[in-house]
C-alpha cells in the first residue's frame, strides 16, 4: 500500500443502499467487488442527516456539514420571508449546488490542484468548479434537459414491459395496426405485413416513427423496422423481439433529442405488440464545460438523468413520478445500461481530461425500495411467499449491478487511489400511509375552502394557522411579521407549536390503535440550528417503522389543495403504491432486517485494512475524512470529525 496522502479519489454515491443487504449479498459471493474492496478497507454503517434523504445527504456528504448549515432540505422546502406556497412550486432549487451555503468537497480538491470530474451528483450542477467537468447533477428527475418521459405503445394488453405488482398503476399508448403500403426498398419486397405510427416526445415537441412489420418465410412476424419515411433501405432501427435500439437522434421542435427503442414484445402473427421509448433527452446543456457532451455520446452515449429509475406517467399532474411500474427485467436492463455508462463515462473522462478526483452518483436502487422493499419483509401485508422469493431474487441481481458498476469504476484505480463507496441512507418498509395535512385540518390548525371549478378543497392561508411541507416533514406556524401571509400574532406562536405537536401525537390508526408519530418536537430541541434557520420549520416530525406519507401521488406531499376522496378518507389508509420509505424515519431507525441508516466503505493509502466498524460513523465525517486521506482541507463549513480508529496505524 502507497503511504503517505492519497494522489487520486474515486466517490461511488450508491442511492438507497443498505448495509444488512451489502453484508448478506458480500457473503454470498453476489457482490466480489465490494467484497475485495472491504476486505482491504474498511464497511461501517453511517448515519444521516435529517432528513433522511436524498439531496439533503448527498450535500452532507460532500460538505461535511449538517443542513442547518448547508441548508438543502429535501426536495421542496420554504424559506422564511418568501410567499409560504413557493417552496411547494420550485423543485429545482434544493437540487442546484448555488443553494447550498456550505462550500463543497469538490472545491477543496480543487483548490489543492486536483482535476475533478463530477457525474450526476444531486447538488453538483451548476458547476461550481473553475477547471474541472461536471456532468448533470439535478438527479432525480433533472426535466430542465428532458423532452420527454418514456412510452409504452402496445397492441394488445402489455405483458412484458409493464409490472405486474397489484397496486402499481400503468399506462399506454394503443398501438393501432394496418396494412402496409407506399414502401420502397429491397428489404421490404415480399416481406412486409403491416405498419404503424407513433409520435415520440410530448407537449407540441414530437418526432414521427413509422414502424414496419416484416415477415419472415416459416417464421412470421420477426422483425420491425423504424424509420421516419417509408424508405426500407435507411431505417433508424430493425428490431427483432428482445433488442434494443442503438441510440437515436431526431429533432423535436427547437431542440434536438435522443433515446432508445426496445421492441419488448412481437407475436408471430403481429397482433401483440410492445414497443418500449426511453426518457428522450437533449443532446445539449448537460455538461460543463459545454462541448463535452459530442465526445460523451459519440464514445459511450448520451446522459441521461435518472435513467437507472425508469417511470412510465399515468398522470403527470398526479403522478409527474413515482415507484417504478415496469417489470423486473426492464428495471434491471435499465440498470445495467446506466451502469455501463456511468463506467463508461469514468474512462473517457479519465483519457481526455486525466481526472485525479470522480465523483459519482448512482441512484437505482432507491427505486427500488419504494417499489419493492415491503416484499422482502414476511410480515407485510400484501406480499405472498412466492412474490417474496421473486423480490429476493430482484434484489439479489440488482445489487449485482451495482458491484458491478463499483468493480468498473475501481479497475481506474491504481494502489495511490483513495476509494470511497457509499450510500446516502436506505429504507424501511411501509404499508401505511398517513394524512398529516388532514390530521391539521381536523385539528383546526388548517383551514380549506370547496372549489367548485377544481373540484377540489383549496387551502385558506388567511385562515391557516400552520403550513406543512411534507418533503422535510417540516410544519411552518404561519407567523405575522415573517410570512406574507401570516395569521397568528407572535403572542401566540408558542402555544400553536404545542397545539401541532399535540394534533400529531393524538393520531391513531384504526387497525392498531397506535400512534404513528414516533418524535414531533420543536426544531430547537433537536438541534435544528445555524446559519440555514430561515430554512427550518418550526416543528419536525417522524413517523414510526411501517409508515409513510407518501403515497405515490403528489398530492400526497403537497398542502395547497385536497381532492374531494381524500378530505372523505380515514387519516391513516393503507398504502400499497410505495411500500418502502426513508424520508419520514430516523436516521437509525430499523424495522427487522431492515435498517435505514447509509453505509460507507473505504479503502486505499491511510486507510485500515479488514476493519468493520461496531459503532456508526456519521455522514458529515464523510469529507473531512477523504479530505485528511487526500492531505487537502476539509470543506470550509464541515461540521463532521475524522474517525481515527478508520485510519491506518502502520
Amino acid at each position: 500500500m502507497a503511504r503517505g496522502p492519497a494522489r487520486r479519489l474515486i466517490v461511488v454515491g450508491i442511492d438507497g443502499g443498505m448495509l444488512p443487504l451489502i453484508e448478506r449479498f458480500v457473503g454470498a459471493g453476489v457482490m466480489p467487488s465490494l467484497g475485495a474492496l472491504v476486505r482491504r478497507g474498511v464497511l461501517t454503517e453511517s448515519l444521516p442527516s435529517i432528513p433522511v434523504d436524498t439531496p439533503t445527504n448527498w450535500t452532507t456528504i460532500m460538505t461535511g456539514a449538517e443542513p442547518s448549515t448547508h441548508g438543502i432540505y429535501s426536495f421542496t422546502s420554504h424559506v422564511a420571508g418568501e410567499p409560504i406556497a413557493d417552496g411547494e412550486r420550485d423543485r429545482y432549487r434544493n437540487k442546484r449546488s448555488t443553494s447550498s451555503k456550505a462550500e463543497f468537497l469538490w472545491n477543496t480538491l480543487e483548490d489543492a490542484g486536483k482535476r475533478v470530474a463530477v457525474v450526476n451528483y444531486p447538488t453538483g450542477w451548476p458547476s461550481t468548479l473553475r477547471q474541472g467537468a461536471v456532468i448533470g447533477g439535478l438527479t432525480p428527475g433533472a426535466d430542465l434537459w428532458r423532452i420527454a418521459k418514456p412510452a409504452l405503445y402496445a397492441a394488445g394488453p402489455p405483458q412484458v414491459v409493464v409490472t405486474d405488482l397489484p397496486a402499481i398503476k400503468v399506462a399506454w399508448h394503443p398501438l393501432s395496426l394496418r396494412e402496409a403500403t407506399g414502401w420502397s426498398g429491397r428489404k421490404v419486397r415480399g416481406r412486409a405485413r403491416q405498419e404503424a405510427e407513433i409520435d415520440v416526445g410530448a407537449d407540441g415537441a414530437t418526432c414521427r416513427l413509422t414502424l414496419l412489420f416484416l415477415e419472415s418465410e416459416h417464421r412470421g412476424v420477426d422483425q420491425v423496422l423504424v424509420a421516419t419515411a417509408r424508405n426500407a433501405d435507411t431505417p433508424l432501427a430493425l428490431l427483432r423481439e428482445g433488442e434494443w435500439s442503438p441510440w437515436l437522434r431526431q429533432p423535436f421542435g427547437e431542440r434536438a433529442g435522443i433515446f432508445r427503442l426496445k421492441l419488448a414484445r412481437l407475436s408471430h402473427d403481429g397482433r401483440d405488440v410492445e414497443l418500449y421509448v426511453t426518457d428522450v433527452f437533449d443532446i445539449r446543456g448537460w455538461a460543463h464545460p459545454a462541448g463535452l457532451e459530442d465526445g460523451i455520446i459519440e464514445e459511450v452515449g448520451p446522459y441521461i438523468d435518472g435513467f437507472e429509475c425508469p417511470y412510465i406517467p399515468v398522470d403527470l399532474n398526479v403522478r409527474p413520478y413515482g415507484p417504478a411500474n415496469l417489470s423486473p427485467s426492464m428495471l434491471l436492463d435499465h440498470a445495467r445500461i446506466q451502469a455501463g455508462w456511468m463506467s463508461g463515462v469514468a474512462g473517457h473522462l479519465r483519457r481526455t481530461m486525466e481526472w485525479d478526483a470522480l465523483i459519482l452518483h448512482y441512484h437505482y436502487l432507491d427505486t427500488l425500495n419504494h417499489t419493492y422493499l415491503g416484499y422482502l419483509y414476511d410480515r407485510f401485508p400484501y406480499t405472498t411467499e412466492r412474490r417474496t422469493r421473486q423480490t429476493w431474487d430482484l434484489y439479489a441481481e440488482s445489487y449485482r449491478v451495482v458491484d458491478e458498476l463499483i468493480g468498473g469504476l475501481t479497475a481506474l484505480a491504481d494502489e495511490e487511489t483513495l476509494v470511497v463507496v457509499t450510500s446516502d441512507h436506505a429504507a424501511l418498509p411501509c404499508w401505511r400511509y398517513v394524512a398529516i395535512t388532514r390530521a391539521l385540518e381536523q385539528a383546526g390548525l388548517m383551514v380549506f375552502q370547496w372549489d367548485p371549478a377544481l373540484g377540489k378543497y383549496l387551502v385558506d392561508l388567511a385562515r391557516s394557522k400552520v403550513v406543512p411541507y411534507l418533503d422535510p416533514q417540516h410544519i411552518w406556524v404561519n407567523l405575522q411579521g415573517r410570512e406574507p401571509e401570516g395569521a397568528v400574532p407572535r403572542e401566540q406562536y408558542e402555544r400553536v407549536r404545542d397545539d401541532v405537536i399535540s394534533a400529531l401525537l393524538a393520531l391513531r390508526d384504526p387497525e392498531t390503535g397506535e400512534c404513528p408519530v414516533q418524535i414531533a418536537a420543536r426544531r430547537e430541541d433537536l438541534g435544528a440550528f445555524g446559519k440555514a434557520e430561515e430554512r427550518i420549520g418550526d416543528v419536525l416530525f417522524f413517523l414510526r417503522p411501517g409508515y409513510t406519507t407518501w403515497d405515490g401521488t403528489l398530492e400526497s406531499l403537497r398542502f395547497q389543495q385536497i381532492s374531494p376522496e381524500r378530505m372523505a378518507a380515514p387519516l391513516v389508509v393503507p398504502s400499497e403504491e410505495v411500500v418502502g420509505h426513508h424520508t419520514p424515519h430516523l436516521p437509525r431507525a430499523r424495522l427487522d432486517l431492515f435498517a435505514n441508516a447509509a453505509f460507507s466503505a473505504l479503502a486505499g493509502p491511510g486507510v485500515r485494512a479488514g476493519y468493520r466498524r461496531p459503532h456508526p460513523i456519521r455522514l458529515v465525517d464523510v469529507a473531512p475524512t477523504v479530505a485528511s486521506l487526500m492531505g487537502v482541507r476539509a470543506p470550509g463549513d464541515a461540521q463532521g470529525s475524522v474517525p481515527t480508529d478508520l485510519l491506518s496505524r502502520a
